[in-house]
């Protein structure tokens, strides 16, 4: 299958999980016995629910696009208003934040120094009640982040001041309301072995230099994260607005999304979830539908509304783009190309040259529209607003 590399980012945004990349149940119930049986539902989650007939149907799903999409009449598309929260800046605490938990965590190392909090340790143990060890109590290998609340009360805390190769002998009580009727409100022991203290380093130059052999600088590094979470920042603005101004259009115009291009898109974004989650996550959509107790049916009825709005938007954006002459070109390709990080390379890999310049042309209708909305940028708790777009070039004349 073709990869969708801009369509399950779009997607991910969607789901509020875009991110940058190099970017249950009650705590006290997270147990090391809970641990164990946690690893054993894993290993049988290839096919959780045995929801073959769906993978299958899906597995044998193709989306090809219908000769019509449906009809449209076009209605003002220039100078739309649009109303949405200001444009996010990052700041120097998004940057410390995204450095702390995306990138620094890959470089623990090894300290022989007694743990603190925010160090992980690996460890063996034996749980035991009434001197012996009780099932899902027992574990080799295990890495554990201090401060993470996944053991027991007390089990974390105990391990902090001790090093490598210590055994710590903790005595706990599970709580009363523990799952396991056996173990609730059980006074326990546990013997640990710590097998490694590792712990998150400081971004020193050196270390910014071995990341990124491009900085030399703690500085340099992240001034480079910083613009790269900003740049996806603007994406995500572009994207919004884009989202608010064909939206209006379509309000102001008379769209049709047909059937068989509902269906076709209905298909098309199931493929690419699917592929999200296996991508991801290691299993399918099928299973993902499954755990939520739906079926595939189910799943498609409630695409169904999606999927028309997104008929829709090819509709409007297509009808613009004959009508104001906006035809991708190379250029604009190698722009589109640069606005996502990517080469035009990486792009034409994924798509054919139609493919592409369907696309890209998409991407110059929504920019056009955006440069000649009257946008106004409201901010709630400051209680002010600010005007840009046409509205800004009428007011200075």
């Amino acid at each position: 299958m073709k990869k969708k590399t801009l369509k399950t980012a779009a997607l991910l945004a969607a789901a509020a999980v875009f991110a940058l990349s190099a970017c249950g149940k009650d705590q006290e119930e997270s147990t090391a016995a809970e641990s164990e049986t946690a690893a054993e539902a894993e290993s049988d989650s290839t096919d959780p629910l045995n929801n073959s007939e769906d993978a299958e149907a899906i597995a044998n799903m193709t989306a090809e696009r219908p000769a019509s999409l449906g009809t449209v009449e076009l209605g003002e598309y220039k100078g739309v208003e649009i109303s949405t929260y200001p444009p996010y800046v990052i700041t120097d605490e998004d940057v410390d934040s995204h450095i702390e938990y995306s990138v620094l965590p890959n470089y623990m190392a090894s300290v022989d120094e007694p743990a603190e909090i925010g160090d992980t340790v690996n460890i063996d143990y034996v749980g035991k009640k009434d001197g012996v060890a009780f099932d899902g109590g027992t574990a080799e290998g295990t890495d554990l982040s201090l401060g993470s609340g996944t053991f027991i009360d007390g089990f974390e805390e105990g391990l902090v001041g001790h090093k490598k190769g210590e055994e710590v002998q903790l005595n706990l009580t599970f709580p009363e309301n523990y799952g396991n009727a056996d173990l609730a409100g059980a006074d326990v022991t546990f013997d640990v072995t710590i097998n490694d203290v590792k712990r998150i380093p400081e971004l020193t130059d050196g270390l910014a230099a071995e990341i990124d052999p491009e900085c030399t600088t703690a500085e340099q590094y992240r001034q480079k994260i910083k613009d790269s979470l900003q740049q996806n920042e603007d994406i995500l603005e572009q994207q919004n607005l884009s989202y608010l101004a064909v939206s209006k259009v379509i309000e102001q115009s008379d769209v049709q999304a047909s059937e068989e291009a509902i269906d076709w898109k209905i298909s098309d974004m199931i493929l690419t979830y699917d592929e999200l989650y296996q991508q991801y996550y290691g299993f399918g959509l099928a299973d993902m539908i499954a755990l939520q107790g739906m079926s595939l049916d189910d799943f498609r009825e409630n695409m169904r509304t999606s999927a028309e709005q997104e008929v829709n938007i090819l509709l409007v954006s297509e009808a613009i783009a004959a009508q104001e002459n906006i035809t991708a070109d190379d250029a604009s390709i190698q722009k589109f190309a640069e606005d996502y990080g990517m080469t035009t390379e990486d792009l034409r890999a994924q798509y054919s040259e139609e493919e592409l310049k369907e696309i890209v042309t998409q991407q110059m209708v929504m920019d056009y529209l955006v440069e000649n909305a009257n946008i106004t940028y409201t901010d709630d708790t400051a209680g002010e607003t600010a005007t840009t777009g046409a509205e800004t070039e009428a007011s200075a004349e």
